[in-house]
């Protein structure tokens, strides 16, 4: 298995967004169990979407400013 084509085929982050089959997500999970840097780039994927996700949070600095400007 080449890891990095795999890695940049896209599935992974179609993974983490809960876009797979349900055979899709089996099949990624015993790959995870497999290959530890499948596992790892997972883990990354799922940090930078809770950082993107704390970005554009309503709590997030500036919204009241940008809130404000479209009111």
């Amino acid at each position: 298995m080449d890891i990095k084509a795999y890695i940049e085929s896209g599935i992974l982050e179609l993974y983490v967004a809960g876009q797979l089959s349900e055979t899709e997500n089996q099949e990624i999970y015993d790959l995870l169990q497999q290959h530890p840097e499948l596992l790892q780039e997972v883990i990354e994927i799922e940090r930078a979407v809770v950082k993107l996700t704390a970005a554009v949070s309503p709590r997030a600095k500036g919204f009241s400013t940008i809130k404000e400007r479209l009111n």
